[in-house]
């Protein structure tokens, strides 16, 4: 009987020194002091490239437009491209030794993207190479036929991967 007695007694003080939470609401969730890892990275780089993809759109599409002798879209277009690459500063603070790499990015994306938007555009073969401009020869002597797709695939998974690479 002395056993169960001491038995209750040391019962009735562990349940009597737990201390009672009245605010807890077992239905609602827990929240944690911590963000997950995936939360916390910085998304300004998709942003980027968003801005880079919207500027050389516009700016060949804009190329396309005002060699089609519609001026004043064509000019309208171009700007926009430009201005967009200006609110890059304010999405992204850039850092001093990735300024370089952040243009071949855009480099390589412009050299992927520009002349099948271009074409396009204008209603031509996606993979028709012109033969005014000093670009457009240098393509001629490098590829004839005037495919270069899968070149371009590469020069786009290049700037796609540099870019949000830093």
């Amino acid at each position: 009987m002395k056993k169960l007695t001491i038995i209750l007694l040391f019962v009735s003080i562990i349940c009597n020194a737990q201390f009672v939470n009245k605010t807890y609401n077992p239905y609602e969730p827990i929240r944690l002091n911590y963000t997950p890892e995936f939360q916390k990275k910085d998304n300004s780089n998709i942003w980027v490239l968003g801005v880079f993809v919207f500027s050389i759109t516009c700016d060949a599409i804009g190329d396309g437009l005002y060699d089609d002798n519609h001026k004043i879209a064509g000019k309208m277009v171009n700007t926009a491209g430009f201005t967009s690459l200006l609110a890059l500063p304010f999405i992204k603070k850039f850092d001093k030794n990735q300024i370089f790499s952040y243009f071949i990015g855009y480099a390589c994306m412009r050299v992927a993207m520009f002349d099948p938007i271009y074409n396009g555009t204008r209603s031509l073969l996606i993979n028709y190479i012109g033969n005014t401009s000093l670009w457009d020869k240098g393509l001629q002597e490098f590829d004839p036929s005037g495919g270069l797709l899968f070149a371009r695939a590469v020069f786009l998974t290049a700037g796609v991967s540099i870019t949000l690479r830093l």
